[in-house]
C-alpha cells in the first residue's frame, strides 16, 4: 500500500460533495483500489494525531477513467464533516493523475473547486 498526504488549498468547512480520482493515461498501472480518508486541523503541527474518518472506503478503480463520487448519491461518507487535509491510499500500487475535492466553502453553499493536484 502506498499512500500521499494532501492539504487542501482552502479548508472545506462544509464537508465535501464531490470527489473525482482519475486514472486517465494509466492504462496498465492503476491501482487496483483506492481509500479516500479525511480530517481537519488548524495547523500541520497537529497531523500527527489528527482523527481520521473515511470519506470513500477501499473501491476498486478502473484503467484510464475518472472515477467520481457525490454526496447526493451517498458516495462520500461522512460528507459535512470539515476536511482540511486528505490521506489517499493506493492498494497495492499504481497512478493516479489527479485527485480533486469539490464542497462549498461559505455559508451559502456555494459550490467551488477546493484543490486540484496533478
Amino acid at each position: 500500500q502506498d499512500w500521499a498526504l494532501l492539504q487542501l488549498g482552502t479548508p472545506a468547512m462544509h464537508g465535501v460533495s464531490r470527489l473525482i480520482l482519475d486514472t486517465r493515461h494509466f492504462k496498465g498501472n492503476f491501482p487496483e483500489s483506492v481509500k479516500v480518508e479525511g480530517c481537519f486541523i488548524d495547523n500541520s503541527e497537529e497531523l500527527e494525531n489528527a482523527k481520521w474518518f473515511p470519506l470513500v472506503p477501499r473501491t476498486r478503480m478502473g484503467p484510464d477513467s475518472e472515477h467520481v463520487f457525490t454526496r447526493e448519491k451517498g458516495q462520500v461518507e461522512h460528507a459535512h464533516h470539515p476536511v482540511s487535509h486528505v490521506r489517499v491510499s493506493i492498494y497495492p500500487d499504481g497512478g493516479l493523475s489527479r485527485v480533486r475535492l469539490y464542497g462549498p466553502t461559505n455559508i451559502e453553499g456555494e459550490q467551488t473547486i477546493i484543490r486540484s493536484l496533478l
